[in-house]
């Protein structure tokens, strides 16, 4: 007997010993694909850039997996209990293996005849979601096992759960609970309610299988039974559990990373963050970036556009519409009415508004920063600023009548006004304040074309500009975010301003990686662009763009309408001392809007609601509204004749008071035949002329 059990203590102990030499062979054979303990413990989990907007919002996330950090401490008790209950039940008392779990689990397996029940601890979860894939073979749980260990070793309990919440999907793409409590709840995960925990606790068997944005009903079935494990195991009372039951299941349907209205700003600075800091960096890298852009007048400007644009479909009847395009359309050939916005701060250059189109998602095209448009009338200020360079004030009187352009005695341009009547004589003020193109194409011809093309070269476009006589009416292309900065020159007394996109980046630890400087050039001296201002607030005071005032409107604002031939471009680019704000419309293809699409009708009624929006935040803040364009030095206002530009002759006279740069003053007293002319016309060569139309 004693010799049978002899032989059986040799043969258990042979098994056992080849058992270990098996394991061992094993588990050495798959160590050299694990990562090193080192590895394990320097883990690093990737987590996308943050983007926010002017007062600190995050508004978009560069990121492969949506990840936002949380520290253990952060995170309620209530779902850490919750958690370890419905997942690990005997997680601070193994060593990373449940054996007791998986002697269950195999018994039921085999009982059912399925792999369906498992036996993973949150540790053995973790090194899954951390090191491996989610295939179920054998290997892969032998390796899962070994790494399970290992993170024990190297991590404690709770270093251990913390990096498990950070790390696991709940769903829609929200990778770890602060990602996933701030898409689905709109809160910080430390703000979460008993009933909320139970709901992302419940996703954790399967977030595909009981989302709550596709399945409510089972991923509220799945919360309150997980309640009904906490109130068993004393984790919440019975009052607890009657709240949270009582609760109704209500999640944010759309992420908080999408953010439309900003799409075309978000991609904009895409390439530029790529190319600086590498695709890796920028999207699992933690940088935060913090961007120039207003998102609150971003969204308001983003709803008036399309609301405007959504009235002209239906009004003008047109045969592509934004409504009959269908709702899962990407990348498509936009055949509807287009718009665009830009806003950029005057002293800083601080761009706050960019609203590249309708729909990022339908076209990515992003027509404010790479469309080439005509700029139509808004032109003109660049024009006249190049005219008060040259003897020109806002009282010279120029004559509004039929002309043609010869070369050769041959007719070349035959410019109109868009009323198709004649004013007569027309002071310089009230010919951009009407935007009469005759008086335009004149004070081009004096001055000469070659003048204002090399104006222009000062104001940063990337187009060429050709000295023909048609640019006194816009018919250069211009890029529509560089047209509009360009009119920074106006309230910025004559100095230019670079836009500026990002403010700030810092990588995860805080370290300043870049941070703007404002960068401006003096372009124009700043009497000139002070009258020019003083021009352009005509316009909006009682030209084509009173409109603005109309509509209640009422901060100092100057600014232009632009329209091109066939109506195929309509502008509205305005400007208080603080911000300028450039609206346009149009068809991609470069097809006609119809007929009096002008920039005051297509345009200025979408830039009215934005800056009346603008004014009344700024009106709440305590900011004065009313304050005005700063005057320089070498300014004088005097009463001028209304008919002739020249000084009043007698008390009855019609004035108007009018500014002028020191010494440019009018000095001679109107007559009935005497008006403020000014200069004879300078022909380019002795064959250019022009002909006056008489009839």
């Amino acid at each position: 007997m004693l010799r049978l059990s002899f032989i059986y203590f040799i043969i258990l102990i042979t098994l056992l010993i080849i058992s270990g030499v098996l394991v061992w062979i094993v588990f050495s054979h798959f160590a050299k694909e694990l990562p090193q303990a080192s590895e394990v413990l320097n883990y690093k989990f990737d987590t996308g850039s943050e983007v926010f907007d002017m007062n600190g919002q995050m508004i978009h996330m560069y990121a492969f997996e949506h990840r936002k950090l949380i520290e253990f401490s952060n995170i309620p008790s209530y779902m850490i209990d919750m958690l370890i209950q419905v997942e690990d039940k005997d997680f601070y008392k193994h060593w990373g293996l449940d054996i007791f779990a998986i002697a269950r689990a195999i018994k039921i397996n085999i009982q059912t005849r399925s792999t369906s029940q498992g036996a993973s601890t949150i540790s053995q979860q973790l090194a899954r979601n951390m090191f491996l894939s989610t295939e179920r073979v054998f290997s892969r749980k032998i390796k899962e096992a070994m790494l399970a260990y290992i993170i024990e070793k190297q991590f404690t309990k709770q270093e251990i759960l913390e990096s498990y919440l950070n790390k696991v999907l709940f769903g829609s793409g929200y990778y770890g609970i602060e990602t996933a409590s701030m898409n689905y709840f709109l809160k910080t995960s430390s703000d979460l309610t008993i009933s909320e925990s139970a709901l992302l606790v419940g996703l954790l068997k399967g977030s595909g299988l009981y989302n709550p944005i596709n399945y409510p009903d089972r991923a509220k079935a799945r919360r309150d039974l997980i309640l009904g494990i906490a109130y068993d195991n004393g984790i919440i009372n019975l009052d607890q559990l009657m709240d949270a039951l009582a609760e109704p299941l209500e999640v944010n349907k759309i992420s908080v990373n999408s953010n439309p209205e900003s799409d075309y700003f978000i991609e904009y600075i895409r390439p530029y963050l790529e190319r600086k800091y590498g695709t890796n960096q920028l999207f699992t890298g933690g940088l935060k970036i913090y961007t120039t852009i207003d998102y609150d007048l971003q969204q308001y400007a983003d709803s008036v556009m399309n609301k405007v644009l959504l009235d002209f479909d239906v009004s003008r009847r047109y045969a592509h519409r934004f409504v009959d395009v269908p709702s899962n359309a990407v990348n498509i050939n936009t055949q509807y009415l287009q718009g665009g916005i830009f806003g950029i701060e005057p002293q800083t250059g601080y761009v706050r508004v960019m609203i590249g189109g309708r729909n990022f998602r339908h076209s990515k095209y992003n027509r404010i920063m790479q469309a080439r448009r005509q700029p139509g009338s808004c032109f003109k200020p660049f024009l006249y600023s190049t005219a008060l360079n040259n003897g020109f004030t806002a009282s010279t009187i120029i004559v509004d009548e039929p002309i043609v352009f010869m070369k050769d005695e041959e007719v070349f341009w035959e410019p109109r006004n868009y009323t198709r009547d004649f004013r007569g004589h027309l002071r310089l003020r009230e010919a951009i304040q009407r935007s009469v193109n005759i008086v335009a194409a004149k004070t081009l011809y004096d001055i000469g074309p070659q003048k204002v093309v090399d104006f222009t070269k000062n104001l940063n476009f990337s187009t060429p500009m050709y000295p023909y006589y048609s640019l006194s009416v816009g018919t250069c292309e211009v890029i529509p975010y560089e047209l509009i900065t360009a009119y920074t020159i106006f309230p910025n007394n004559g100095q230019l301003v670079d836009p500026v996109y990002i403010l700030k980046v810092t990588d995860s630890r805080g370290k300043v990686l870049e941070e703007a400087k404002v960068s401006k050039k003096q372009v124009l001296d700043e009497r000139t662009a002070f009258i020019m201002t003083d021009m352009l607030k005509s316009v909006v005071d009682e030209g084509t763009a009173v409109s603005a005032r109309n509509r209640g409107f009422r901060m100092p604002s100057g600014g232009k309408t632009g329209t091109t031939d066939s109506y195929r471009d309509a502008w509205y680019i305005g400007f208080t001392k603080n911000l300028v704000l450039g609206t346009w419309t149009g068809f991609d293809d470069n097809t006609t809007m119809g007929r009096a699409m002008t920039g005051a009708v297509a345009a200025l009624p979408i830039w009215i609601p934005i800056m009346s929006y603008y004014e009344k935040r700024l009106e709440s803040s305590g900011a004065d509204i009313w304050e005005d364009f700063n005057i320089p030095q070498g300014i004088v206002r005097i009463a001028i004749s209304k008919r002739t530009g020249l000084l009043p002759s007698n008390p009855y006279e019609p004035t108007i008071i009018e500014s002028f740069i020191e010494y440019t003053e009018p000095y001679l007293y109107s007559d009935l035949f005497m008006y403020n002319y000014y200069p004879n016309t300078h022909f380019i060569t002795e064959e250019d002329n022009i002909i006056t139309v008489t009839n």
